[in-house]
């Protein structure tokens, strides 16, 4: 991927599709709604935790050119964080009675090498901003509801008869 950005044929034919997508305006696609979580190359780790649009703005080019640069010198080794869904969605999502909560962030260290990005919020964060927010803050869910979406619900949906709750006589 990097030598085909580092090739003069091909850039801006790549450049013109990056910047044709993220002038689309999807949710989780444009340079305000994408934030650099990690990247490889030490000069640029001082971008990690900023938007697309952020960075961009630093580095003085145009959000397809701040994407192409990050990733042409991470050698393909950055990653990103994307905030595609309204909370709307997420609130009416959360009150229906067969919806689990999980998470698939990554397992990380808080320090060493793992240590030296912005993780997705999801990696230590899932439980309690569903609590905090959405228990507390919202009253979209009750403690015990989103308890059981968090552990028992989410067990019997993938089968595991026997975790997930607390019961008598286990």
């Amino acid at each position: 991927m990097a030598a085909r950005l580092r090739d003069p044929d091909l850039r801006p034919g790549i450049r013109q599709e990056v910047a044709e997508h993220l002038a689309k305006g999807i949710p989780a696609g444009t340079p305000e709604t994408v934030l650099l979580s990690r990247t490889r190359y030490e000069p640029h780790q001082q971008y990690q935790g900023m938007t697309i649009a952020q960075i961009a703005d630093a580095m003085g080019v145009e959000g397809a050119d701040a994407i192409l640069e990050l990733v042409e010198k991470s050698e393909g080794g950055a990653g990103a964080i994307y905030f595609g869904i309204r909370e709307d969605d997420l609130e009416y999502a959360l009150s229906l009675p067969w919806t689990s909560i999980g998470s698939d962030g990554s397992a990380l260290a808080p320090e060493g090498e793992l240590a030296r990005s912005h993780p997705h919020p999801r990696s230590y964060g899932t439980f309690p901003r569903v609590i905090a927010r959405y228990v507390r803050e919202r009253g979209i869910l009750t403690l015990a509801e989103a308890v059981h979406k968090m552990t028992g619900l989410s067990a019997s949906q993938l089968g595991l008869a026997d975790r997930g709750t607390l019961a008598w006589g286990g």
